[in-house]
């Protein structure tokens, strides 16, 4: 198979579809690329498909080595810790502190050389839980800067709600 070339998309709020049965060629080739390009950048751990396809994003993501096809968080602990986190779809943004469940168990499927796994199960903790977390985010249309108050596109001061960029005072102005 000759590698895709992936391009991160624009945020958007297109709903990820699951994935079923049929889909089972293109996304064995599609998981190929995306964990390609999740080796390729040391500052990557996870990738949605959500992130490289804003028209029909599918519910799965992958990491380093593994994917998670239709994942679904079931349970979670009540104890949240701070998930300092930064997104491929925002590069240029800082990374920000973000309270996240410390424990999670989810269900998945996976890929087999036949086709889709039966649903599994897993617990997991700390930076992993957190990793998931951010990751079914995308799935659900979220991102990790979606709680952030508004602020400038151009110059990131506070906004009153509804509004998109300062007035006319705005200190940064786009270049077009």
């Amino acid at each position: 198979m000759e590698a895709q070339i992936l391009t991160i998309v624009p945020p958007h709020k297109t709903p990820c579809r699951e994935v079923v049965a049929e889909d089972f060629e293109n996304v064995k080739a599609l998981v190929e690329a995306m964990q390609l390009a999740v080796n390729k950048n040391r500052h990557c751990v996870a990738l949605a498909h959500s992130q490289i396809d804003d028209k029909e994003p599918l519910r799965l993501f992958v990491t380093r080595d593994k994917c998670f096809i239709n994942p679904v968080i079931i349970r979670h602990s009540n104890y949240c810790t701070e998930s300092l986190e930064g997104c491929m779809t925002f590069p240029n943004k800082e990374a920000i502190t973000k309270k996240r469940w410390n424990k999670i168990e989810f269900e998945y499927r996976n890929l087999t050389p036949e086709g889709l796994s039966e649903i599994q199960t897993a617990s997991l903790s700390g930076f992993s839980a957190w990793v998931v977390q951010h990751e079914v985010d995308h799935l659900n249309s979220r991102y990790c800067y979606d709680d952030l108050p508004s602020t400038c596109i151009n110059c990131g001061h506070p906004l009153p709600e509804g509004a998109s960029a300062c007035d006319d005072q705005c200190e940064a102005k786009i270049i077009n």
